[in-house]
């Protein structure tokens, strides 16, 4: 299977995707291969869900973004860009995805006609990790320009540029209500953002080493980060600042995300190996 760069469980299935230049999806109960999606030409950076959990999204060096449903094998739309395109997702309502990489403006793009209905320019170097809000209405993005910035949809204009990390900014996403932001960078730190007003709430302190992903989990009671460093560990905010440090893979971890209901952490590692992780605030079994 090789290095993998991106994992994703969503209900019963997981997707992954990485250098060996295919998107695989997994059912989640058995780690059976279900499908493997062979479009990509180069390796596959990213690769999620739609909502609805029938179809995935994936990008790559390749410059192409692929829709293909997750029990097919050819893909049912294909977006041709001009460079190498890290991230991509779809909108909460299935009908937009959003698409950045080392082509500096970040696109959103109608679903249904494939064209691009919003640009967002102004950062000043190529863009790690974008994502839409949950209403569609807001986007967010970081750059290797070491700034996070957000957006208005409607009118394509920047509303706010987060600055404070010191290093070009690996990902940024939005809370699940919309109200926050997390980022995370190369000088390992993580940082905790009001999405209104942009005020720096937190800074996370604790990985030694480049900051790969970083994420809420769906209910926004935790966030999860995975690292060089070869830890993953989970960060709650709702009285005190406190981290638990999950220790089990031997080689830097690119990826580590929550279930859909919130309860188990899957991550993946340079030599490929997975990991699935039982969580609850005062429970952590492997």
């Amino acid at each position: 299977m090789g290095e993998l760069l991106c994992l994703l469980i969503r209900s019963t299935k997981v997707i992954s995707c990485g250098f060996d230049k295919t998107v695989r999806v997994w059912d989640a109960r058995t780690g059976k291969g279900l499908n493997i999606l062979e479009n990509h030409t180069a390796i596959v950076r990213h690769c999620s869900f739609s909502p609805d959990a029938n179809e995935v999204i994936s990008c790559g060096d390749d410059k192409f973004v692929y829709i293909s449903n997750v029990n097919h094998k050819c893909a049912s739309l294909s977006l041709r860009y001009n460079t190498d395109v890290r991230w991509c997702d779809f909108s909460a309502d299935n009908n937009r995805l959003i698409t950045c990489g080392d082509e500096k403006p970040v696109r959103v793009v109608d679903v249904a006609t494939g064209t691009v209905v919003a640009k967002l320019s102004g950062h000043e170097a190529w863009v790690t990790r974008c994502a839409l809000s949950s209403d569609g209405f807001t986007a967010i993005s970081c750059s290797a320009d070491k700034s996070v910035k957000i957006w208005d949809i409607r009118n394509a204009k920047c509303t706010a540029t987060l600055t404070g990390h010191d290093s070009w900014v690996v990902d940024c996403c939005f809370s699940p209500d919309g109200t926050k932001v997390l980022s995370c960078c190369s000088k390992a730190n993580v940082k905790l953002w009001n999405a209104t007003n942009g005020q720096l709430l937190l800074t996370c302190e604790g990985h030694t080493d480049w900051v790969y992903r970083c994420s809420f989990s769906p209910n926004g009671k935790a966030a999860v980060t995975c690292s060089q460093d070869k830890t993953v560990k989970i960060w709650t905010f709702e009285t005190n600042l406190s981290c638990t440090t999950l220790i089990g893979h031997a080689e830097p971890v690119r990826c580590a995300v929550f279930s859909n209901d919130s309860t188990k952490i899957i991550s993946c590692a340079d030599d490929g190996i997975v990991k699935l992780f039982k969580w609850l605030p005062t429970v952590l079994k492997m």
